[in-house]
């Protein structure tokens, strides 16, 4: 697993502290598979923490985001726990971990540095016009850009299969750069990478109307 060089604290504590379920507004949790897919939606998303020390094994964690409570599961005895929000630059971290005998214990954690999908855009049949959904829905990935803390990010654009006045690719690639001057003009300081993968990488049939939808997407990939 590839590591951020920013370390989070493991705060020891004497008490359990009750967990409270976020919001997906402002903390995406995993899972969600394709099945349960819909157009214009912020991606579930956690973060997978790996313990640095001790090497004790971890039999129960608890986690604070910017102070609020958040789900925190082990995922195995070897170190690592999955926390149920989107972690960005800004985000104050605590976590709490506990050995077998319910002892709390201190230490340092890594978060992953690795990429991910924050957000799926979608268009109109040959189009590279965002609707007023997915404007809706890019105001909001604009929030949780900032209040995360997140700078870098990768717009992919997607086509279905179906024949457009233009070329596959020009229209992924003008899908793409709709999002990224609509993300420029929320103020953000953002480096964004355009790419433009036509209908090579579909997420649902193209046999369907439904997966057809699904599939005429940009993609937010988002960097830490």
């Amino acid at each position: 697993m590839m590591r951020v060089s920013r370390k989070i604290a493991i705060v020891a504590m004497a008490v359990s502290l009750g967990v409270v379920s976020p919001a997906l507004a402002d903390y995406p949790v995993e899972p969600v598979i394709d099945e349960t897919r819909t157009t214009n939606q912020v991606v579930a998303t956690s973060t997978r923490v790996e313990l640095t020390s001790p090497s004790d094994t971890i039999s129960s964690c608890t986690a604070k985001v910017n102070g609020r409570n958040v789900d925190c599961e082990v995922e195995s005895g070897d170190g690592q726990v999955v926390i149920a929000a989107l972690i960005g630059p800004k985000d104050k971290v605590e976590i709490t971990v506990r050995n077998p005998a319910g002892v709390p214990f201190t230490g340092k954690a890594d978060l992953p540095d690795s990429a991910f999908t924050l957000a799926n855009v979608n268009f109109n049949p040959g189009s590279a016009t965002l609707t007023a959904k997915a404007r809706t829905l890019l105001d909001r990935v604009a929030k949780i850009l900032r209040g995360r803390g997140y700078n870098k990010i990768v717009l992919t654009g997607h086509t279905d299969n179906q024949p457009a006045s233009q070329s596959a690719q020009a229209l992924s690639t003008n899908r793409a750069r709709a999002v990224s001057n609509y993300l420029n003009g929320k103020g953000l300081q953002l480096r964004i990478t355009i790419r433009a993968a036509a209908e090579s990488e579909p997420i649902a049939s193209n046999n369907t109307k439904k997966g057809q939808a699904l599939n005429r997407r940009v993609e937010i990939i988002v960097r830490p």
